[in-house]
């Protein structure tokens, strides 16, 4: 495989620190430049970015439309009520203890699993809800997410069909939206700390 420096410039050295800290270091590891060069789920690191970068997309078509993202204590957390909104949640929830132990352990493949874990809650959520109101969320998938679907959740071509029939008002936008900036502040902090740029375009 060469040296480290050839796999970083093989590869880049966001892929290269994430891929080498899924393993613990009493562990070997089989790095796949190949996979490694990916834009696919099968990537981990790009599987994780690119839930950053989703997040960002839906924020700037609400941005162009004057949606706000409201705060956490504006937030009527209660009407947030679908297995996959409670599953994101509970993710967020576990990011603190997960994060103390990882540093007591000095076990930092424990932050990329559970990015990986986040990052698939995200991409489920994203693919079967609505977070705008259709017309905006047509044209998320239009101009920046639908090329990738097929690659980051297996199986898709469009979004999935109870995302179409779903009504968002104001609240359960704003709701949402907040939701999905706590899920990207998560990501975001996660991946600085295993030194990972979090991109908004990808």
């Amino acid at each position: 495989m060469g040296t480290l420096r050839e796999v970083v410039e093989e590869v880049g050295a966001d892929a290269a620190k994430f891929i080498f800290l899924t393993r613990r270091s009493d562990t070997q590891l089989d790095f796949d430049l190949e996979l490694a060069k990916q834009k696919s789920a099968d990537n981990p690191v790009y599987y994780v970015q690119y839930a950053h970068a989703r997040i960002a997309s839906v924020f700037r078509v609400a941005a162009e439309r004057g949606i706000q993202i409201p705060s956490t204590a504006e937030v009527d957390w209660t009407i947030l009520t679908s297995a996959d909104e409670l599953n994101l949640i509970k993710a967020l929830a576990e990011y603190p203890p997960m994060l103390e132990a990882s540093a007591q352990a000095l076990e930092p493949h424990r932050i990329t699993y559970y990015l990986q874990e986040l990052a698939a809650r995200l991409h489920t959520y994203y693919y079967k809800h609505r977070i705008l109101p259709p017309a905006l969320d047509a044209e998320i998938e239009d101009q920046e997410s639908a090329q990738l679907t097929c690659a980051i959740v297996p199986g898709a071509s469009e979004p999935n069909q109870q995302r179409r029939r779903e009504a968002v008002g104001p609240a359960l936008t704003g709701a949402r939206l907040c939701l999905l900036s706590c899920v990207q502040t998560v990501i975001r902090n996660g991946l600085g700390i295993l030194g990972v740029s979090a991109p908004d375009r990808m």
